[in-house]
């Protein structure tokens, strides 16, 4: 017996274009041949919608095109559906294939998502928009992939636990985060209606209330000026008469001496007194009567 697998997992046109495609990781093989070398290459594709359903798969051929669209209708038939809470995570798991593991953790609204390489393209096509992440194992891009998608799988949402106990969301022990996350954002205080406000205001009468007009503030009194004291006139002193001044008299200009000497040549040695004394006239007279006879030839 058959089972049409293609009918419960096709889906319609509409959503084939609506399906976001990541190409995630391209490998080459080689093999050697007796005429030389052969190669193949495998695709790891992710193909998601971006709003809670993702599917990861590997195709294998000779061609690269051909590989990458194996691998794309590998993962078209192999996605799954995973419970988003506000673009996050309901709760933190740790995801694990083969030695890859993977640690997801939710995270408030602006975070974004906090990972890199194949579980970044994961979760972006799986449409989750804040999440932290931490890679623990392996880091080859399948494994870790796979890891990831079965992090996601593994997800379970407060509904789904109510159902699965017969009781209602209200009445699960939950922590506040996850309560004020299934509440949903408050909702926005309803806007008063203006326009019944303003008919109200229309209507009441108008009270006029007449104020008293303001006192004027008595202006203060101007202070006398003191009348400024006169200063008292210095008188100027004095000036000092001058004492007059004893006026010199000339000195008599000395005789010329007789002999046509001038005045003080004698005497000049004594005490540099320059006048001709009378005492000091008398010898020089003698002196000169006494020359012309010492001046006479003498008879030989």
């Amino acid at each position: 017996m058959q089972r049409n697998r293609s009918d419960s997992r096709r889906f319609d046109g509409a959503d084939e274009d609506a399906l976001i495609e990541r190409v995630v990781f391209i490998n080459r093989n080689s093999k050697v041949v007796k005429g030389g070398r052969r190669f193949s290459f495998s695709a790891i594709m992710v193909v998601g919608d971006g709003e809670g359903r993702v599917g990861v798969a590997k195709g294998k051929a000779n061609e690269v095109p051909e590989a990458i669209r194996k691998g794309n209708e590998r993962a078209r038939k192999a996605m799954v559906t995973i419970p988003l809470q506000q673009g996050t995570l309901p709760h933190a798991v740790i995801g694990q294939h083969g030695s890859a593991r993977v640690l997801l953790k939710p995270a408030g609204p602006g975070t974004g998502v906090i990972a890199g390489g194949p579980a970044r393209a994961v979760l972006e096509a799986a449409g989750v928009q804040n999440v932290l992440t931490k890679c623990l194992g392996s880091r080859n891009p399948f494994n870790v992939a796979l890891a990831t998608l079965n992090g996601l799988t593994t997800q379970v949402s407060a509904d789904m636990v109510a159902k699965r106990r017969g009781i209602d969301v209200s009445q699960l022990a939950l922590p506040r985060h996850a309560r004020e996350a299934l509440a949903g954002p408050p909702p926005a205080p309803a806007a008063k209606a203006e326009a019944p406000a303003s008919e109200a205001k229309a209507k009441a009468p108008k009270v006029e209330v007449k104020r008293a007009a303001p006192k004027p503030k008595p202006k203060p009194k101007a202070k006398p000026k003191a009348e400024a004291e006169p200063k008292p006139k210095t008188e100027a002193a004095p000036e000092a008469e001058a004492d007059p001044k004893p006026e010199t008299e000339a000195a008599p200009e000395a005789e010329a001496a007789p002999g046509g000497g001038a005045p003080g040549d004698r005497g000049a040695g004594d005490g540099g007194s320059g006048e001709a004394t009378p005492e000091a006239d008398a010898p020089a007279e003698a002196e000169a009567a006494a020359a012309p006879d010492a001046e006479e030839p003498k008879d030989g």
